[in-house]
């Protein structure tokens, strides 16, 4: 399982350089080769807050339509974040 942090997903995205070029290829391998991948529920959040005065709401919501096509939304409970802190 590979956990995608958002700063990948908003490189991609907005053809942020210098990395968005691999971050691309990384999104691309994961739907191609069906890799087992997550995001946590946060980085959705956050990649709609930084994204969407870039290419506009509509266009941001298609986008996380399709990562959570691609991508596993991370489950997270409070016990998750209790054990965290441990």
């Amino acid at each position: 399982m590979i956990l995608i942090d958002s700063d990948v997903l908003v490189d991609a995205a907005t053809d942020r350089q210098p990395f968005s070029d691999v971050a691309e290829e990384l999104l691309n391998r994961i739907q191609v080769e069906r890799v087992d991948a997550a995001v946590s529920w946060h980085s959705i959040a956050n990649f709609y807050y930084v994204v969407s005065p870039k290419i506009g709401s509509l266009e941001t919501r298609d986008y996380i339509h399709h990562l959570v096509n691609v991508l596993t939304v991370a489950p997270t409970t409070n016990e998750d974040v209790q054990f965290a802190l441990g």
